[in-house]
């Protein structure tokens, strides 16, 4: 029995040591970019490296996968994914364009939405590429609210589409991603 207790115990201690591996090496991925060590594209390229030639050993648990997809996440919605191509549309004219196109359907709002239109990023927000700028949804979406389907098309099996209710599915922190634990068969509104 005492060597079944050191081999739980051996376990034990390699699964933590696994875990704190996968959180630094995600963190080094993600870093901020005010960390002058990893914010250049080549150390970004070295750390994707490191973790995609050793994923099936960083991946060991669900939560692994789920720290991992939140990682990538993050990135993309900082723009670090991919090059900015410096051909792409003046974020500014895209803008007016979705502007022009809302006032011609018609669109409005339920609530006045108040722009972001600092050329900096506003207080605590992350850096993005020079080629973007910070817009509250409401400028380049329509958000609607009290269109619930009927609660018998609810289901949590993943049939049909993502029934996003209520502030209760968004977590915490202005980027968090979206909780989908309940989908619907009969949306009323897309």
């Amino acid at each position: 029995m005492v060597l079944c207790d050191q081999l739980q115990a051996a376990q034990t201690e390699r699964e933590q040591n696994r875990d704190r591996l996968v959180a630094s090496s995600l963190h080094r991925l993600a870093a901020s970019d005010n960390d002058k060590t990893t914010s250049n594209p080549a150390a970004l390229n070295d750390h994707a490296r490191f973790i995609f030639n050793h994923l099936p050993r960083l991946t060991t648990r669900p939560a692994h996968i789920k720290q991992l997809r939140q990682t990538i996440l993050n990135l993309a919605v900082r723009g670090k994914l991919v090059a900015q191509d410096p051909n792409d549309e003046l974020v500014e004219k895209l803008l007016k364009r979705i502007k022009d196109e809302r006032n011609k359907k018609e669109i409005v709002s339920n609530k006045k939405q108040k722009v972001i239109t600092e050329t900096s990023n506003p207080e605590g927000f992350f850096d993005i590429p020079d080629s973007w700028c910070w817009v509250q949804l409401g400028e380049i979406a329509n958000v609607l609210m009290g269109q619930s389907p009927p609660s018998s098309t609810y289901n949590k099996s993943g049939e049909g589409v993502a029934l996003i209710n209520a502030p209760v599915e968004f977590s915490d922190g202005p980027f968090g991603i979206t909780i989908v634990n309940q989908y619907t068969t009969a949306p009323t509104t897309l």
